[in-house]
């Protein structure tokens, strides 16, 4: 199926030829000169000469996820180590050790589960509004996190591209965790969320960055120590959406860059998970 790209990241990651629009043209004349300006334009971005402040949030993040899988993690290069530890060390310098948090963080218990019933599904549990209002009481002692930030979900097939588009408003009723280092958001998805640990329909893989206008909170804990929390209910706009062909080493996914949504955006908002409309009080 054709695709029509609507970034260079999109042609650059995207599998499929790129469509040529517009009178009289023939998508075969054109094939060749378009996989041949595809192949050097990949290689060029997979230079590794190419520093961070040369690509763009969605292209670093995607170069990352289509390099080579040196176990759980992708490699990582001195200087990318380096950069790593410091922000790990940013993160933890301004988080607070708090019970509630790492109760939060372990995925093996059901307190993330609870609060977010309560918060997303309006499920009556005196428990989840309970740990809500504990959790929510520990964030305010945590530091503003003002870098970027990573997430990955899974979401019935179609909600990203075609219920919910660039330049639309999405908001999640919960708390929403993120790690602060992008390949810690990759692993995640690679190691919970393929297994279906997480997940029990068919459905498509996401990776969302939040920029730097988007409120976030450092929440480092001994499991996760890059981890990042944003509050329920912030609200986000989609500034880019690109999608990543998939192969013999990595799954398809869809990258959604967000930031913080502005008063004269657009009114509509829709859940970040189902892409339906929300009716907000």
């Amino acid at each position: 199926m054709s695709r029509n790209y609507g970034s260079f990241v999109d042609f650059l990651f995207g599998k499929d030829k790129p469509v040529i629009e517009g009178k009289g043209y023939v998508r075969d004349r054109y094939a060749d000169f378009f996989l041949k300006l595809k192949k050097n334009l990949f290689d060029f971005v997979y230079n590794e000469n190419l520093s961070p402040s040369q690509c763009s949030p969605s292209l670093t993040f995607a170069r990352l996820y289509k390099k080579y899988n040196g176990g759980f993690y992708r490699e990582r290069t001195a200087d990318e180590t380096l950069r790593d530890s410091q922000v790990i060390n940013d993160v933890s310098i301004g988080s607070v050790e708090s019970m509630i948090l790492s109760e939060y963080v372990q995925a093996d218990n059901n307190t993330h589960i609870m609060i977010n019933s309560w918060l997303r599904r309006g499920n009556c549990s005196e428990p989840g509004a309970r740990l809500h209002a504990e959790l929510c009481h520990a964030m305010k002692f945590m530091d503003d996190y003002n870098g970027y930030a990573y997430r990955a979900i899974t979401v019935p097939a179609g909600v990203y591209g075609k219920k919910i588009k660039t330049g639309n408003l999405i908001l999640d009723k919960g708390i929403m965790s993120a790690f602060a280092l992008p390949q810690n958001a990759i692993h995640w998805m690679e190691f919970w969320l393929e297994r279906n640990l997480f997940c029990s329909t068919p459905s498509e893989f996401v990776f969302f960055i939040f920029d730097e206008s988007i409120h976030k909170k450092k929440a480092s804990d001994e499991l996760i120590p890059d981890n990042i929390l944003i509050n329920p209910g912030e609200l986000f706009c989609i500034s880019e959406m690109i999608f990543i062909e998939g192969d013999d080493t990595v799954q398809s996914a869809t990258l959604v860059v967000l930031k913080k949504a502005l008063a004269h955006d657009e009114v509509v908002v829709k859940d970040i998970y189902s892409g339906n409309i929300l009716h907000l009080n």
